[in-house]
């Protein structure tokens, strides 16, 4: 995730049940809260490298949520299994709605606030209250006052805490203002996420649509303007498209070659409103009802690809590197005559944007936002551009499908200079050649493993780029700090740490170092797993 570039993280969500910041796992025996230690570790990982966190409060819970006559005395989470709707008689998809359930609830919520006070900033309700994750339907007004008392406690809490309302799965208007009226705290909002799978995510279909009208009313900017024009709500109220991906194996019309063309338009697109976009998922259990379809890294299919990432990873990859530490800069001119023509010629909109990085240099993104096909592969047309207040001296070309970087020239036209360029159905950019000015850090090690032995601790990974050598560290439970164990040439894949007593939650994680910097942290391996 971190060699990807992604800084966008949404805990909380899975399927038919929730992870393990869900109630049903924090709360197994009543008035007992707890979270399994390695949740810590993960947050510190992600706290560490930079990541913006969202994490959502939820589910219910069947020892208070339950509609059975008998309630259980204890729950224990069941692990993901098939798509809801999930209407069992102990589904934790039951919503707190009595005031004891209400109160319950929030007693989770107040835990998990305090728990990671000072880690985690945005907290947000449920996920896709308004579809089958609410039983037994979808019910605004009750998601509204449930909402109420969450502000209430998330604001006494944390008075640093974020509200993000979130994250609606239909995009509907008119469900976000009936939970607006019921909730009555527009004036508290910082965020609104939302879902968007134009189309569905079962279809082939160009990212853009999640704001045409061809999808009905229910569009993202459709939301986006309803919610803009609530009363009393911030001017300042950031939106989050927190769930998105161009799902494949869902229709033969669509495939890997063309999500890795659809997320990257679907990013930029959305980065040139201001609007992060969260990918669903990293990986998927390949044993749900989802198999292999939504993660960006294979998930365990007993092949060789098992685990490898698939072609989208590598250009989600250069749309971070390119344009995560921009800003939309609207003052840089775009101007390609023969748009127009190239438009009707192809029956898809052109798009292009400019954007501008911390140090002030200029980056232009363009594309056709045209429907992919698996069938026939998509022809380059090239046209003129013309560009203002860019400052591009020594024009590249960047092709963020094809990982080609090649420079192209000035020419001159009847109307100035121009570039000749080629236009595709997958995201291009232009920038200076000096564009490229960062350190390049070491590869990310990954595959960190722990095996206690009768003299310690035999670490082993795999060997990383990039590197002039490797540091060790370890730590002895959640609430320690990381303690520097040993530092060993870049070329080495194993270290042994020597001493018997280790205590009974030790953790470990290595990183990369070369005269540029750290890399990120590999994953963490664990020598006693303790709850």
């Amino acid at each position: 995730m971190f060699d990807s570039g992604m800084k966008y993280v949404r805990i909380g969500q899975y399927e038919d049940t929730s992870d393990q910041t869900g109630w049903d796992w924090v709360e197994q025996k009543k008035g007992q809260l707890s979270l399994n230690k390695k949740v810590d570790d993960y947050v510190d990982s992600l706290v560490e490298n930079g990541a913006t966190i969202e994490l959502q409060l939820l589910y219910g819970n069947p020892m208070y949520t339950s509609p059975a006559g008998v309630l259980p005395v204890t729950t224990e989470a069941t692990p993901a299994s098939v798509h809801n709707a999930d209407r069992g008689l102990y589904s934790i998809f039951w919503p707190p709605q009595t005031p004891d359930q209400v109160a319950a609830f929030m007693r989770y919520a107040k835990y998990m606030v305090r728990h990671f006070k000072g880690h985690i900033q945005y907290y947000s309700l449920w996920n896709e209250e308004d579809i089958t994750y609410w039983n037994p339907y979808p019910d605004p007004e009750a998601y509204g006052r449930l909402l109420s008392e969450f502000v209430k406690m998330l604001r006494e809490t944390d008075p640093n805490a974020k509200v993000v309302f979130g994250g609606l799965a239909g995009r509907d208007p008119d469900y976000a203002r009936k939970a607006l009226d019921a909730c009555n705290c527009a004036d508290q909002l910082d965020v609104f996420a939302y879902h968007a799978y134009p189309g569905g995510f079962s279809s082939n279909t160009p990212p853009e649509r999640m704001d045409s009208t061809a999808d009905g009313n229910r569009t993202s900017v459709g939301l986006r303007e309803a919610v803009t024009a609530y009363p009393g709500i911030q001017k300042d109220l950031r939106f989050w498209n927190d769930e998105y991906n161009s799902v494949t194996g869902h229709t033969p019309a669509m495939d890997e070659s063309l999500q890795a063309k659809y997320v990257p338009r679907a990013i930029v697109y959305n980065w040139e409103r201001h609007i992060p976009t969260f990918l669903w998922e990293l990986i998927n259990d390949t044993n749900t009802s989802e198999g292999n379809d939504f993660g960006i890294i294979n998930g365990k299919l007993l092949k060789p690809t098992d685990f490898q990432p698939k072609p989208v990873f590598f250009t989600i990859e250069r749309t971070n590197a390119l344009f995560a530490d921009t800003v939309p800069d609207p003052t840089i001119g775009i101007s390609v005559p023969d748009a127009r023509s190239l438009e009707t010629t192809s029956q898809a909109p052109f798009f292009s944007y400019g954007f501008r990085s911390q140090n002030g240099k200029s980056v232009v993104a363009y594309w056709l936002g045209s429907k992919g096909s698996i069938a026939h592969a998509s022809q380059p047309v090239y046209v003129q551009m013309a560009l203002q207040n860019s400052g591009i001296a020594h024009p590249i070309l960047i092709d963020l499908n094809a990982d080609t970087v090649i420079p192209i020239r000035w020419e001159t036209s009847a109307t100035g200079q121009v570039l000749r360029v080629p236009v595709r159905d997958s995201v291009m950019a232009i920038a200076d050649a000096s564009y490229f000015d960062w350190a390049v850090l070491p590869e990310v090690p990954g595959g960190l493993i722990a095996q206690p032995t009768g003299g310690g601790v035999d670490l082993k990974w795999q060997e990383t780029r990039d590197a002039s050598r490797i540091i060790v560290e370890a730590r002895s439970g959640p609430s320690s700090r990381w303690g520097e164990v040993a530092r060993v040439p870049a070329s080495a894949t194993s270290y042994q740490v020597k001493g018997p007593r280790l205590a009974s939650h030790t953790s470990f994680r290595i990183c990369a170092v070369n005269q540029a910097g750290r890399s990120a942290y590999s994953n963490l391996a664990y020598v006693g797993e303790g709850r």
